[in-house]
């Protein structure tokens, strides 16, 4: 009988060892999928958008706009805008249900309208819907179509989108609005699904 018993608790032991990862696994891989629908965009004054890449500390573009950069710190996303376009936060469907859309931003340095060349950005919330063949041209969201920070206020957006489907992109884009002088500031956006995974996300982004 006590035979019988330490056979059983083997058994159980080695069930455990072999369910217990299959279990767990889906939480990292859905972790894993959660980061890379994010991606930092350039989009050019003609409406093309191109991937940044890391260099060091920051993501740029390339040098033929040095100025649009991307850094990552503590208290949150700095969003540098070029000399001609835009630098961009981007999220992208990997199925089809309603997001949120929730974040903020700030400028680091507020124009005291002494230096004139200093006029705050422009933000817009943009959508990309993906078609058969490529994407649909971008819209802005309401309420967010190139919206002027040039105070210390900033701007909180928090909003609800029902018919996402695969291949979809957010992207939250900085514009210099004239001029990149003194255009640091801090963006916080994050996007929550909630529906059914159809697959990995596509990746292009639009681009």
């Amino acid at each position: 009988m006590r035979k019988l018993f330490s056979c059983a608790v083997v058994l159980l032991i080695a069930i455990f060892s072999f369910v217990l990862p299959a279990v767990l696994q889906p939480v990292t891989i859905a972790a894993a999928k959660s980061e890379s629908s994010y991606c930092y965009l350039y989009g050019d004054p003609y409406g093309k958008y191109y991937k940044m890449k890391k260099s060091g500390w920051q993501w740029i573009y390339s040098n033929k706009d040095q100025y649009a950069v991307v850094e990552e710190k503590n208290d949150g996303i700095m969003l540098h805008p070029g000399n001609q376009g835009d630098v961009m936060r981007g999220w992208q469907s990997a199925g089809k249900g309603t997001i949120r859309v929730h974040g903020s931003i700030s400028l680091e340095h507020a124009p005291d309208g002494t230096v004139s060349e200093i006029n705050g950005i422009l933000f817009t919330l943009v959508i990309k819907r993906k078609q058969e063949s490529g994407y649909a041209a971008a819209q802005a969201l309401d309420g967010f179509d190139k919206v002027l920070l040039n105070t210390s206020s900033g701007l909180i957006f928090d909003i609800v989108i029902e018919d996402i489907k695969m291949g979809d992109v957010i992207l939250a884009a900085v514009n210099a609005n004239g001029n990149n002088n003194s255009d640091g500031n801090r963006v916080s956006f994050s996007v929550d699904f909630k529906g059914s995974e159809e697959g990995e996300v596509p990746g292009d982004f639009g681009c």
